[in-house]
């Protein structure tokens, strides 16, 4: 469980929960004025919104920090702050940033009010959650087995992607765009993705020994 008692830990996940919110409103309010002046409504602009895994990623990083900061003792609490689940949240997010650094970034140049979004919600964020997670969340409750749960969100973001695809035509990442590139490249794509979550994961998974092997020794000595 997270040490969301520690003084230092509090500000942490509230500084980085507050600027998660502010990521989120600012694309969100973006994509609606974008949507008004081509004559779509707020909601379909909602539902774009909530079709990109950086979206939904920092959301759930978002509402993961303000639910445990609200309700610490809470069940739901509890089960949010567990090591495993705050792990993935931080295994996402690195593959958010890593993604969009080195696939996306080169594509457009985002200026003013895009500018401060994007970087909130590719960079700042997630650096915020890994530097939390490194100093905050207990070490050593993690084992081999916990990154194939972890694809589990990734894969179904993946199908609801690619049926809502099917369905408007409407695609957020240039890489998973089956109408451009095909199924075939779609697919090996995809199963790049899946290889990166991984790897990522398992990194985590060291890190969080290592460090839990670091403090044993210090308790010991």
């Amino acid at each position: 469980m997270a040490i969301s008692n520690h003084r230092g830990a509090v500000i942490f996940m509230a500084i980085t929960a507050l600027l998660g919110w502010i990521g989120l409103g600012l694309q969100l309010n973006i994509l609606i004025s974008a949507a008004h002046e081509a004559g779509e409504t707020g909601w379909q602009a909602t539902i774009r919104f909530l079709s990109y895994f950086t979206v939904l990623t920092n959301l759930l990083a978002a509402l993961n920090l303000t639910i445990i900061l609200a309700f610490p003792v809470s069940s739901f609490g509890l089960f949010l702050a567990r090591p495993s689940m705050q792990t993935a949240i931080t295994c996402y997010l690195i593959v958010v940033s890593a993604g969009y650094n080195f696939l996306l970034r080169h594509l457009w140049s985002p200026s003013g009010t895009q500018f401060w979004a994007d970087e909130l919600l590719h960079d700042i964020v997630p650096l915020l959650y890994f530097i939390y997670w490194l100093f905050f969340v207990v070490k050593g409750k993690l084992n081999g087995l916990h990154p194939l749960s972890w694809l589990v969100y990734p894969f179904i973001f993946l199908l609801y992607m690619l049926m809502r695809g099917s369905l408007d035509g409407f695609y957020p990442y240039p890489f998973l765009n089956v109408e451009q590139i095909g199924y075939k490249s779609v697919a090996q794509n995809a199963a790049c993705l899946m290889l990166a979550f991984l790897v990522v994961s398992y990194f985590l998974i060291v890190i969080d020994k290592l460090l839990y092997r670091r403090k044993q020794r210090m308790v010991i000595t």
